[in-house]
């Protein structure tokens, strides 16, 4: 083994022992022998091409009717497991992207204030949406800039696995929370990377050939994404699996409004057979509250989902 991959650390579990699982471009992607978390580490060029990852992102922040139809239905899952309806909660979302949850949140009769550190994002989301003015902050989450205990509810959809730090990140988080408060996350479920990778690859997704998208810094499976909260310090109070070839929104986020049509035919399959679930595919989303934890965090390095 290289020496380099010798001294590869685990970001989640600390442990040394990481080599590389898959490198594609100038994508490398690794994997812990201790705790199996896949990511990619500093060494991985992918992950700093600017300019391909706002591309990603310009693509990204259009097709505003696409991100509305995926919202709409997952504002109302968020407050069946949260078991409280938005209205009059004081709700921060962690990377507010185009602004489309933001809306939904506003609509429900949240009290909401998003972050969102990307200008381009932040212009798409007051462009569609001139009701958030004055309430999407343009920073980057760290410790500080909330008091402690300040929100009812914290929403991180599609922004963990893009964080140069997500474990600080979810402790920053979980201290915003008020007492009884709850968080809501949202990651890919990577499980079965080597075969979506292949897929990814063949579909020219990304740029071209990545077998993710080049902004994801961490792949979570089920295991990994637990393992992260608890380390958080997070208690668990729902972990559910939502389906991503079953949902037509996202498969045409996805291919920036042109997916092929066959793949576009077979999402409807899986949308009413939930196959996809069955294999560990999709979107999994948690929603957990405050446990043990200490009185800071460390601020965390973040980047926008």
């Amino acid at each position: 083994m290289k020496k380099t991959e010798k001294l590869t650390a685990c970001p989640l579990c600390k442990k040394t022992g990481a080599p590389i699982l898959c490198s594609r471009l100038d994508m490398i992607v690794r994997k812990c022998r201790g705790c199996g978390l896949m990511f990619q580490g500093p060494d991985s060029p992918a992950r700093h091409n600017r300019e391909l990852i706002e591309k990603i992102y310009a693509q990204y922040a259009g097709h505003i009717r696409q991100h509305l139809r995926l919202n709409r239905p997952r504002v109302l899952q968020m407050e069946a497991l949260l078991g409280r309806p938005f209205r009059g909660l004081k709700v921060l979302e962690v990377g507010a992207g185009n602004g489309a949850l933001g809306h939904m949140l506003t609509m429900a009769g949240a009290d909401y204030t998003g972050l969102e550190p990307m200008e381009l994002c932040r212009r798409a989301a007051l462009e569609q949406f001139p009701e958030l003015a004055g309430r999407l902050v343009p920073e980057k989450l760290r410790a500080g800039l909330f008091p402690e205990r300040s929100f009812d509810v914290v929403v991180a959809t599609d922004t963990l696995e893009h964080m140069d730090d997500p474990l600080e990140a979810a402790k920053t988080m979980a201290l915003l929370l008020r007492p009884g408060g709850k968080a809501y996350f949202e990651v890919p479920n990577e499980s079965l990377f080597r075969l979506k990778g292949f897929a990814r690859v063949a579909l020219k997704m990304y740029g071209g050939g990545y077998p993710t998208n080049p902004d994801h810094a961490f792949l979570f499976t089920v295991a990994t994404f637990r393992l992260l909260l608890e380390k958080a310090g997070l208690r668990e109070e729902k972990l559910v699996k939502d389906s991503v070839l079953g949902n037509p929104a996202r498969i045409k986020i996805a291919f920036n409004g042109r997916p092929p049509f066959p793949l576009l035919a077979a999402s409807w399959f899986f949308k009413y057979t939930q196959v996809d679930k069955l294999l560990e595919q999709g979107v999994l989303a948690a929603v957990v509250s405050r446990g043990a934890l200490p009185s800071a965090a460390p601020a965390p390095r973040t980047e926008r989902a």
